[in-house]
């Protein structure tokens, strides 16, 4: 086992509470070394940041994953849209006492860490996007009957029946939405996923921490109504490093996105995960994409030239 996996643990870190300008953000804190923002799409909280971000912790990084307004403990009334919200983050890394540190943007989240990385470029040592939304996006949440289900406690109640008597069912209709596949290709995934021990824990990890809707069902529907018609301008105004993750086979956020960045932000690198669905986590190549990470941070900190060339491939 790699030491990357090896640092995967089961148990979340308890959550604290920032009393900031506008209310109460909910946050967690781990590890030790320069700093690390990462933010979650959605659904999510300071949980989905933990999950795919969370070995970062145990490799000389402290991690700071907050829950989003609209997400868990931290109230939408505290920011709406993408720039209070970037503002927000900042607000509580002052709070902590950090000054410069790294971005890690997931999903939804990749506009937060965008728009912070081009309003606070002195303090933003790099950026890491994976599977980023960034332009205009149709957030699938809302959509028909499955949408309503899934932002309803019934909905969850039926989906914790399913992950504990069905997974690999569970599995099959996770990959419907995260994944561009036919239907052959999404049992052999979901089949790949079901008997590999890791992958089943994180594919139904993912399930799991969103229940139950209710506790994250403003934030989402707040994030499908901010980036419907979303004009990124900040893109543009990146100047740090920028690492761009991005799966070929993302069925959730495409793989244009991803290249709309990297055809903006000057100093970045795409690269693009064959197969790999929008949770990269679930991808053959997981290993990989984390010690791309480590790899891209370290180069930073060691005052390289140009990190991204130091960056394997996947």
């Amino acid at each position: 086992m790699s030491p990357a996996v090896a640092q995967r643990s089961d148990a979340l870190q308890m959550p604290r509470i920032a009393a900031l300008s506008k209310g109460a953000m909910e946050f967690s804190l781990s590890g030790r070394g320069p700093a690390v923002l990462a933010i979650h799409g959605s659904p999510g909280g300071f949980d989905h940041a933990e999950l795919f971000f969370g070995n970062l912790a145990g490799q000389g990084f402290t991690l700071i994953a907050p829950s989003r307004p609209g997400f868990l403990r931290t109230s939408l009334e505290l920011g709406r849209t993408v720039a209070e919200q970037a503002d927000l983050m900042v607000e509580l890394l002052d709070k902590l006492g950090v000054h410069d540190f790294f971005l890690c943007g997931f999903s939804c989240g990749a506009a937060t860490a965008v728009r912070i990385a081009a309003r606070y470029p002195e303090r933003v040592r790099g950026m890491i996007l994976e599977s980023p939304v960034t332009k205009s996006f149709k957030h699938k949440c809302t959509d028909g009957l499955h949408g309503k289900l899934l932002l309803s406690d019934f909905g969850s109640f039926v989906m914790r029946q399913l992950i504990d008597h069905a997974p690999l069912y569970s599995i099959e209709r996770l990959l419907e939405r995260q994944g561009d596949y036919d239907r052959f290709g999404i049992r052999q995934e979901a089949r790949r996923i079901f008997w590999d021990n890791e992958k089943r824990w994180y594919a139904l990890r993912v399930l799991e921490q969103c229940l139950p809707a209710s506790d994250r069902a403003a934030g989402m529907i707040n994030d499908a109504r901010q980036l419907e018609d979303f004009e990124n301008r900040d893109l543009f105004g990146v100047k740090c490093p920028t690492l761009i993750i991005h799966g070929a086979a993302d069925g959730e956020v495409s793989l244009r996105h991803g290249e709309h960045a990297a055809e903006r932000i000057a100093n970045s690198r795409l690269m693009i995960v064959p197969d790999a669905c929008h949770l990269l986590c679930l991808s053959p190549r997981w290993r990989d994409i984390q010690e791309a990470r480590l790899a891209f941070l370290k180069a930073v900190l060691s005052g390289s030239r140009d990190p991204l060339r130091q960056v394997p491939g996947v």
